[in-house]
Parts: structure tokens; sequence; C-alpha cells
């Protein structure tokens, strides 16, 4: 048992691995002056801003796609406004909090629900930074396909953008111009996973077969 439970956990390792990162990069939408906006009772609501390029981590492939991105938060849990700058943290956002949509049909490509605790930083300087983590629910197939890579997508994903024009109105109300951002999630490579499993379902048998082996020369099991 100890044998197996060995195998099981470096087969957990080698699939976690494996696992490939997909970057989607985007800009603020032409047209849009003030895409990102933060406050303590309203959070965050940024885009929508367009999506140009994404990206695979493991083959270093680069595509333009276009998408319409949009991110919010629930209100803020704290909100810290000095001079210089403004500190938030703010609550998990509804559901389908982030997204990314086909612009012509409007069909998602990635959706999910923004985690607590994202953070914001703005400059009064006229800069800012945002940073969220979200609980993927869908990812395209087909977009995964394109990169080679399973259907089964991993269930976190990450999104961070900067900004700029930064504005604080009288209410306390942040608003700013996205710079650029990255939206990312995981999946499995389709080729490098089943050979993986191979493997291990090869290395269990041949230990299989030589446990049972041990067991019929001795006659009594260890």
């Amino acid at each position: 048992m100890k044998i197996l439970r060995a195998l099981l956990f470096c087969l957990f390792l080698t699939t976690a691995a494996l696992a490939d990162q997909i970057t989607f990069s985007f800009i603020s939408s032409p047209g849009n002056p003030r895409d990102f906006t933060a406050s303590q009772s309203g959070g965050v609501s940024a885009g929508p801003g367009l999506n140009v390029l994404v990206s695979d981590a493991t083959s270093g492939v680069h595509v333009p796609f276009d998408g319409i991105v949009t991110a919010s938060t629930g209100p803020a849990t704290s909100f810290t406004m000095t001079p210089l700058f403004i500190l938030g943290t703010f609550a998990a956002g509804s559901a389908d909090s982030v997204s990314i949509v086909d612009p012509m049909t409007g069909a998602p490509i990635v959706t999910g629900t923004m985690n607590a605790n994202a953070g914001l930083l703005a400059l009064l300087s006229g800069a800012g930074s945002f940073l969220g983590t979200f609980d993927v629910s869908f990812v395209d197939p087909t977009l995964l396909g394109m990169f080679d890579l399973s259907p089964v997508f991993g269930s976190s994903g990450s999104i961070s953008m900067t900004f700029a024009q930064t504005n604080v109105s009288a209410s306390g109300t942040v608003s700013g111009v996205i710079g650029g951002g990255a939206l990312t999630v995981t999946a499995s490579p389709v080729r490098e996973s089943a050979s993986a499993l191979y493997f291990a379902t090869g290395l269990l048998l041949i230990i299989l077969g030589l446990r049972w082996k041990r067991i019929t020369a001795r006659g009594t099991v260890d």
C-alpha cells in the first residue's frame, strides 16, 4: 500500500506539473475614455476592454484574438485614501463577474466569479494597478483546442491590469483608463497528459507484478 500511495502521489505531481497556462492580453477599448472605476460601496468595475492577443506559456505561441473583457468585484472591504494614494481590497463578485465574450456573437469565451480580496493601488499622480483571482466556470473548448489542450480547464484564474489618468471624484470614486491587462487560465496538454497516464499505468502494473511474484515466492503477504 505504501508503494501504491507513493505512485499515486507521483502521478498527481506529474499531472500538476503538466498544467499549461493560457493568457489573454487586453487594452482599453476605443471610444471608452474611462473604463476603470472603483469606490467603497460600488467596488471595482473594469471594461469593456479589448482583447488583442492570446498566448500559450508552454509552446510560446502568440495569436491575435478579439474579445470583450469585463471584470467587477463586490463592495470594498477596506478602502484607504491618503494625499498620495488609494489602497483597497474588495469582496467577491457576482456570478460571471469576470468574462471574455466574442465581440460579434456575444458567445462566452471565458467566464468566472471574482474571488474576495482582490486588491487596488491607485497613485494620485496618475497611475494604478488592480489584481484579483477568480473561480473559472467556463473556457471555450475550441480555443483550448487551438493550443492542443484538453477541454478540462483549471478551476482558478487570475486577472491583472494597470490604468492611467487617475481621477478621484468628490464622492471618493476612482476612475482611470486601462493601459493593459492580462487574464490567465490553465488547462492540460492532451498528448502529454495521456503519456503521463500511460507511463504511470505501466509503472503500476510492473510494481503490482513484482509484488505478486514476491507473494507467490514467499507464500505470504508483506
